[in-house]
């Protein structure tokens, strides 16, 4: 006989011999309806309790709810499985995290990837296990705030939102290797993702800031040092977790918020962060210059762009400026800046030097009415297809230090392969390590 047919056979004695204790005592007591009916009261009261107390939901599990840890849960083969895990669950779709779908009871991947992720954020050491300080943290109500501002942060997903060009010349000393940049909502133009890398001369810096909103936001710190006052071939690493709350910012460790004490290589970085802001934001906390404009382009006035000043990563240019045809793409005009499409208008007959030097371009077309691209136009780059006219002058020059280094063009060997090709037009494209021109 199994144990749910003893279950069932069990309950229904109960039921029995309360239904005759019930006949029972409305035979004692006819002559008082009102005893009668509170003694009605007082066994369907208790009936009730005993069937509450039999009661199993789908996953087999009893679903009287303790919240009082009893073990320590952590990923296993076969999973995990239990009514505390169903409460864990269940607190955490409470909370706001969606991504463990359904609280079935198991302590598979999803739920363990989820554990992970918030032990990232709230300074545990992030091995997927729950061990009672960690379940009492996600159980404490006075962690809400904190935890539901996690679960805001961490269905970021960075394929869905827009990636500025690199901000890293806005501002900032260039000596050392820098980059910055910043992904926003297409639908409210807000920061939603700051990374920010800095290189210095003893090792470097990684951080990357995810925004509640524009004064409410946790900071990743990921250094790098050389331990030069014991071994100049060590390397040291460290990670911490912080959260800025109007610019006061506080270290997170298991948990807990504490006064983070600022260094000076702290400070800057807190102080690039907010300069980063004030510089892309406009006055509603929005990313300004996102939609292109005339104005995001200078010139000269004449016909050649001269600059670029709008922070979105691809970049279409307009055939005419203020009534004035584009011909020329002038020298620098956009090198370094982290570009990653441009359209370049069939206007255009001259591309400058250093034009779009130091981008992430991996893919051009030139204007068929181009003439002359300038030494080093896209240099740095990383372009495995180049569409081009016939004919184009591609400016070549050599080293003020070693004549036989010289300036082209394009990087990889294009202009050499597109000069020997007899200067033909169409696409050409660069796989294992060398160029072919497309039939």
């Amino acid at each position: 006989m199994n144990n749910n047919l003893q279950r069932n056979i069990k309950f229904w004695l109960q039921v029995k011999r309360l239904v005759f204790n019930l006949d029972k005592a409305r035979r004692f007591t006819q002559q008082n309806r009102i005893i009668s009916v509170l003694t009605f009261i007082c066994v369907f009261t208790l009936w009730t309790a005993c069937a509450q107390k039999n009661k199993q939901d789908e996953s087999g599990f009893e679903t009287e709810f303790s919240q009082n840890f009893s073990r320590i849960i952590e990923l296993t083969n076969p999973p995990m499985n239990g009514q505390d895990i169903v409460e864990l669950q269940n607190r955490l779709l409470a909370l706001g995290f969606s991504q463990i779908g359904e609280a079935d009871g198991y302590y598979g991947k999803n739920t363990t990837e989820l554990i992970k992720n918030i032990q990232v954020f709230s300074g545990f050491e992030s091995n997927g296990k729950v061990d009672s300080t960690f379940w009492n943290f996600i159980f404490d109500n006075s962690n809400d705030l904190l935890l539901q501002n996690i679960s805001t942060v961490l269905t970021y997903d960075t394929s869905k939102l827009i990636k500025t060009r690199d901000l890293r010349y806005t501002g900032f000393p260039t000596d050392y290797e820098k980059e910055a940049f910043v992904y926003f909502s297409s639908t409210d133009l807000k920061v939603k993702i700051l990374k920010f890398h800095d290189g210095y001369l003893m090792g470097w810096i990684i951080l990357t800031c995810y925004f509640i909103n524009n004064d409410y936001y946790f900071v990743k710190f990921i250094s790098s040092f050389i331990d030069y006052d014991e071994h100049w071939d060590q390397i040291l690493e460290e990670e911490k977790m912080c959260l800025v709350n109007n610019k006061n910012c506080f270290e997170i460790v298991n948990g807990v918020l504490r006064s983070f004490e600022y260094n000076q290589s702290d400070y800057n970085i807190i102080k690039n962060i907010n300069d980063i802001l004030n510089n892309i934001l406009d006055k509603k906390g929005t990313i300004k210059g996102y939609i292109q404009s005339e104005s995001d382009f200078k010139t000269n006035g004449k016909g050649t762009i001269t600059g670029y000043e709008s922070w979105a990563a691809s970049v279409v240019i307009p055939a005419q400026i203020r009534g004035v045809p584009v011909t020329t793409i002038g020298d620098y005009a956009f090198s370094s800046m982290g570009l990653i499409n441009i359209t370049i208008p069939n206007t255009v007959t001259s591309i400058s030097e250093y034009a779009f030097e130091n981008n992430k371009l991996e893919s051009v077309a030139i204007p068929i009415g181009v003439t002359s691209i300038g030494e080093r136009a896209f240099y740095h780059n990383q372009l495995t297809s180049i569409t081009i006219g016939t004919n184009v002058t591609l400016e070549t020059t050599h080293s003020l230090y070693e004549e036989e280094y010289e300036y082209h063009s394009f990087d990889n060997g294009f202009d050499k392969f597109y000069n020997a090709n007899g200067k033909k037009a169409g696409t050409y494209v660069y796989s294992n390590k060398q160029w072919s021109m497309e039939e």
